[in-house]
């Protein structure tokens, strides 16, 4: 049993295993999007547990900047695309995928390594043993008629106005997106179909219309100190959101979302950031999550 690093043909296996995995996961331009891109800094890194010659399990380290609630900007590992084939379930290879993602990430010089999981999934187990911190996230969903959003007069803000804001006015430790362009993609300003919506009060949502969903990519505020029932309204103007905020997920509760939790997972990386420099609070949202 062995975990290989980019073995060759990794791309094509990957993707077979996570279609095997998950039933109608996507396909290829998914797969670019996930691991593929350099969000900033470096593409993923596949890590594929080889049984008898055969990728049985796998999982990507992504390459983030993490802002932390104080002190400097450091680079992170974010764990993502798990999966085991079904025949090989319940036999350790996600604890060893942990491990081989914790000992990369310090290769390539993380000071932390991240995962983010909902509670109901197996992998939330051998994560919290793993972890020396977790903070709760919420997934949101909303049936029925969102809120109308309110009419914008003149243009909306530019990408560049709106990477300002999200960067400089939020409350927790989160990723941070230097370049306007990498921003953009990451929370789909240039796709079709994308809004950027007024939420009222100087809040500013962008929606991307996603299969039956309107997800809300980023919530972003034009001065801090935004009130938790304001941001849940704005949330509403779509169908499905993230939130790493416990008071906007009880303000959104309240507002007819229904909620899924999960948590973030501290993991830690020989050399890195010790326990209690790890972040306690969170400013993360749908678009920090691909």
């Amino acid at each position: 049993m062995r975990v290989l690093l980019n073995p060759p043909g990794a791309d094509a296996e990957y993707l077979r295993g996570l279609r095997s995995a998950f039933d109608g996961w996507g396909g290829e331009p998914e797969f670019h999007w996930w691991f593929r891109r350099a969000v900033g800094d470096r593409a993923a890194d596949l890590l594929v547990v080889s049984h008898e010659q055969r990728p049985v399990a796998g999982s990507a380290v992504s390459y983030r900047r993490l802002a932390l609630e104080e002190g400097p900007t450091v680079r992170a590992g974010v764990m993502s695309g798990a999966w085991t084939l079904p025949e090989h379930r319940r036999r350790g290879h996600l604890t060893r995928l942990i491990e081989a993602s914790r000992e990369i990430a310090a290769r390539r010089g993380c000071a932390v390594l991240l995962a983010m999981a909902r509670s109901a999934r197996a992998s939330a187990g051998p994560l919290r043993r793993a972890a020396i911190l977790r903070s709760e996230t919420w997934s949101l969903s909303r049936r029925g008629v969102t809120v109308p959003p309110r009419p914008v007069v003149g243009a909306p803000p530019s990408p560049t106005q709106l990477a300002a804001w999200f960067h400089d006015h939020r409350s927790g430790a989160g990723f941070v997106y230097p370049e306007v362009e990498v921003f953009a993609e990451q929370s789909r300003l240039a796709r079709p179909g994308t809004e950027v919506i007024s939420g009222g009060g100087g809040i500013w949502v962008v929606i991307e219309p996603r299969g039956d969903a309107r997800r809300v990519q980023a919530v972003v505020c034009e001065e801090p100190g935004a009130a938790p029932a304001e941001l849940a309204a704005a949330l509403a103007a779509g169908s499905a959101a993230f939130t790493s905020d416990p008071e906007v997920a009880s303000a959104a509760s309240a507002a007819g979302f229904t909620l899924s939790p999960g948590h973030v997972y501290v993991l830690p990386v020989p050399g890195g950031l010790a326990a209690e420099a790890a972040p306690r609070r969170w400013a993360l949202q749908e678009l920090d999550r691909a």
